[in-house]
């Protein structure tokens, strides 16, 4: 039997067991994660490079951003921006 068949049949078990109520899937993870472990396929991670060094300003204000959210609904003095 394959890995994959045997992490199949824990999570089946796990989910229609008759002896088992089901609170939700946080709960169900968190109990399975204390009694089973397979690694993680890492696939479709994103390969991790370098890291980048952060710009350490020299005066608080040398860069100011701002994010401007429009299209809200209507506020009662008929404004829909922030």
């Amino acid at each position: 039997m394959r890995n994959s068949d045997i992490i199949q049949n824990i999570l089946q078990e796990a989910q229609n067991s008759n002896y088992l109520i089901n609170p939700g899937s946080n709960k169900m993870y968190g109990d399975l994660k204390k009694m089973y472990w397979w690694p993680v396929k890492a696939k479709n991670q994103v390969p991790s490079r370098l890291l980048q060094p952060i710009m350490i300003l020299e005066w608080k204000w040398e860069r100011v951003k701002m994010d401007f959210i429009s299209r809200l609904p209507l506020s009662p003095r008929k404004k829909d921006a922030i």
